[in-house]
């Protein structure tokens, strides 16, 4: 999201601002399906769904479950 400022125009800042970030996007490799957020709760719950898909699973107890969580996102 790009914010205008009064005054200025239209663009001035979205043009520098997007290819600030888009040189620093092309310097940064993903990977296919790649998320990029700075959100500890996507991040972590991206986390346990690649565990899950991976078929890291098992049964757990309550507590297992939550140290295993806790691992996962930390």
């Amino acid at each position: 999201m790009f914010e205008f400022i009064d005054g200025l125009p239209d663009g001035c800042i979205g043009a520098r601002a997007s290819g600030h970030l888009t040189d620093e996007l092309l310097h940064v490799h993903f990977h296919r399906g790649a998320l990029v957020t700075n959100d500890g709760h996507v991040s972590g719950a991206v986390n346990i769904l690649k565990w899950t898909l991976h078929g890291h699973v098992r049964t757990f107890h309550n507590g297992e479950f939550d140290h295993a969580v806790h691992w996962i996102t930390t």
